[in-house]
């Protein structure tokens, strides 16, 4: 990670005076019925995107779980209850002893899925009804399973 994002996170992350914080879990597949798109989901608030490639699937995952988050806590409601249901999590645990970081996948490996947490940092005036534009903390994919160890490019 670049070291303004550091700054940046930790900068938001002391900040509890002014921000809600949110800590979620997302993956991201492959698509089973669509060729070519990726299918994310933040588990923490049963959120789901999709996007063209990975790295396209996780943007379009974080602003859709900002939008939820920032629409619950303008409206009240907490977002955390919103939870996928345990068959996914029990899936991630599962998937997650078989994971590598990045550098450790060989080079056009087939990707099977990416694990990622992402950090949301929302404005506590959005809970008092004053619109101030959000601001999304996020980090990208750290961790990603591979399906087929052998298919370098």
């Amino acid at each position: 990670m670049k070291p303004e994002r550091v700054s940046h996170l930790l900068k938001h992350m002391g900040d509890s005076a002014q921000y809600h914080h949110f800590d979620y879990w997302v993956t991201v597949r492959p698509s089973e019925d669509v060729p070519g798109q990726w299918v994310a989901h933040c588990l923490n608030i049963d959120v789901v995107s999709q996007g063209n490639s990975l790295a396209h699937a996780f943007e379009m995952i974080m602003e859709a779980s900002l939008q939820t988050v920032m629409d619950d806590v303008a409206a009240g409601r907490d977002p955390d209850e919103r939870r996928a249901p345990q068959e996914f999590w029990t899936d991630l645990w599962k998937t997650m002893p078989k994971t590598r970081t990045f550098s450790q996948i060989p080079k056009g490996a087939k990707i099977a899925c990416a694990i990622a947490q992402l950090y949301l940092a929302v404005p506590r005036e959005l809970a008092k009804g004053k619109k101030k534009q959000p601001e999304p903390i996020h980090e990208v994919p750290a961790f990603f399973t591979v399906e087929n160890h052998a298919s370098h490019a």
